[in-house]
């Protein structure tokens, strides 16, 4: 992402390569020797490492957003805070990993959406479309009386 920001939008085929091997050998190497010394921590939670993956993703997120210089840090917060309320009140009616699945896809509909005025239309166009569809059927059934109730 600083390549991009600092080059004028211009990467060689040689830098990606490059940069895609390095990334590659590092993530095996280092893969290798975290199970490696993993393997002789016997008790983990006496370390404090239950926390160790989300403190790792809350520095990238930190680190995303500050080096990121074609989004407006405002955006990227509004996204951040929608994504932690979808997850909070998400978690009483979705299961875990379904959550972070719909979660992560209404935060990059988010996203894109608000950087591109007229998709974010297109989507409240599609949305109320839909929605004054659904509403009358869920309506009608949620309120017609059963067979038995008129039985009785």
């Amino acid at each position: 992402m600083n390549k991009l920001n600092y080059t004028h939008r211009t990467l060689s085929f040689t830098w990606l390569n490059t940069v895609n091997l390095a990334a590659y050998l590092t993530w095996l190497t280092v893969t290798g020797m975290g199970a490696l010394l993993g393997s002789l921590i016997t008790e983990p939670d006496q370390f404090g490492f239950q926390f160790a993956i989300t403190a790792m993703f809350i520095g990238l997120l930190y680190l995303q957003i500050i080096s990121d210089k074609m989004i407006q840090i405002k955006l990227q917060v509004e996204v951040i805070l929608f994504v932690l309320l979808l997850t909070y009140f998400g978690m009483a009616f979705i299961p875990g990993n379904l959550l972070i699945l719909v979660v992560t896809l209404l935060g990059c509909m988010l996203g894109v959406t608000l950087i591109n005025f007229i998709l974010w239309t297109i989507f409240a166009t599609g949305l109320v479309t839909w929605l004054s569809r659904i509403i009358p059927f869920v309506l009608l059934k949620r309120f017609t009386l059963s067979p038995t109730v008129i039985e009785f």
